[in-house]
């Protein structure tokens, strides 16, 4: 059945399935076309289980063999809920809240209403999803709601609980928190990821961040993987450490993640593995204008390239999208331009973009910025001036600056 005549024959069915409920509460035949889920279901609902009624009519509702099928179904669900079976209330709400006139959004209210009230966790949820829709401007409904659908055990509940909160306190960082986290211990994989996400932006969340990031990953949510990667990543990772993102790194270069697979390739150069074979990926990558592989390929080409290969993909990695090199990529094209300079007016631009990378913190920045004060060639020599800058470029972790 096209996806127009199901419209219609749910539609028809929602109007005619209390009429139709009082004449024919029996249950159907099976028919040719059934699958064994509705064959099974059938068997259990003929013996008397109310649920089964209630999974029989949802099936035939959902799968939409024939329009007297769906008749049924609607039949079956409809005196299931009457019997108590919360399942089926949940479903019959759902059904007339796509329907979206006055009328059925109103027995959809009723529905949800009874189903969460015989404890169907996802027919709350539906409920605080219909009342937020009809914009009330009264919270409480929707959050009682949320909170009686995650406090069931759902965790679609407890994320639409979480969200819900930090709406009503925006200003508050913490709001929603709890659900969250509830969300996450029930398999709720994008919960944890914003967990790990928000924890990972402090020192002492830190663990916590990325454990909550590794459970994520490792149930297969690939945006953990990638954010895990780049925390681990070499060189510019906040906390980088080849060993550790390697693993998460491939995990998401598996699902074609393309800077997982630059990080994963710059992770086995740092830890000396397939060395060969990592280095050709980087510069095909690069040359696919993957900026991060850009980067990597020039932070680790040493003698084998040329200066001209290096300053490019260095350029490249420079004007690329990923936030994560973007500083450090531009501030090391910038250096390798200015040892080619041969006018200030040359130098000049070069030297405030170096400044101006400094004063964000970037510590190769302030230490090409101490040589260019200390040599004097572009302007004036200034040794304090030199002096200073180099200890900012050492504190901010740039060696090379450091013990001069």
């Amino acid at each position: 059945m096209t996806p127009q005549r199901r419209a219609v024959a749910v539609s028809g069915s929602i109007a005619g399935a209390l009429a139709l409920s009082s004449c024919f509460a029996e249950v159907p035949a099976p028919r040719p076309g059934w699958s064994s889920q509705e064959i099974e279901a059938q068997r259990q609902c003929a013996a008397g289980q109310v649920p089964a009624c209630g999974a029989l009519g949802r099936l035939l509702v959902a799968h939409v063999t024939s329009e007297k099928d769906v008749d049924r179904g609607m039949v079956l669900l409809e005196t299931a809920c009457a019997d108590g079976d919360a399942a089926s209330c949940a479903a019959l709400g759902a059904i007339y809240r796509e329907r979206g006139d006055e009328k059925a959004l109103a027995r959809s209210e009723e529905l949800l209403k009874r189903a969460c009230d015989l404890k169907s966790a996802e027919g709350c949820a539906s409920l605080g999803v219909l009342e937020e829709a009809w914009e009330r401007h009264d919270p409480r409904p929707v959050l009682e709601a949320y909170r009686r659908s995650c406090e069931l055990g759902y965790p679609k509940g407890c994320e639409l609980y979480a969200f819900a909160q930090k709406r009503q306190s925006p200003g508050d960082r913490r709001a929603g928190e709890e659900a969250f986290i509830r969300a996450c211990s029930l398999g709720d994989l994008p919960s944890c990821h914003g967990l790990g996400r928000s924890r990972i932006a402090k020192p002492a969340t830190l663990a916590d961040g990325v454990a909550y990031l590794m459970k994520a990953c490792e149930g297969g949510f690939v945006p953990s993987c990638v954010t895990a990667a780049e925390l681990f990543a070499p060189v510019v990772g906040a906390a980088a450490s080849w060993e550790r993102a390697l693993p998460v790194a491939d995990r998401a270069c598996a699902r074609k993640e393309e800077d997982a697979c630059a990080i994963a390739d710059a992770s086995r150069l740092e830890g000396r593995r397939e060395v060969p074979a990592a280095a050709q990926r980087l510069r095909a990558a690069c040359d696919g204008g993957i900026a991060l592989a850009c980067f990597y390929w020039a932070n680790a080409a040493g003698a084998s390239a040329t200066a001209e290969a290096v300053l490019q993909a260095y350029g490249l990695a420079c004007q690329g999208h990923s936030s994560l090199i973007r500083p450090l990529a531009c501030t090391r094209f910038a250096v390798l331009r200015l040892t080619t300079a041969t006018s200030a007016e040359e130098a000049e631009p070069l030297t405030k973009a170096l400044e101006a990378a400094c004063a964000r913190s970037v510590g190769e920045a302030c230490c090409a910025v101490a040589e260019i004060q200390a040599a004097g060639r572009w302007s004036p020599a200034d040794a304090t001036k030199a002096s200073d800058t180099r200890q900012k470029a050492c504190n901010l972790g740039a060696q090379k600056c450091c013990g001069r």
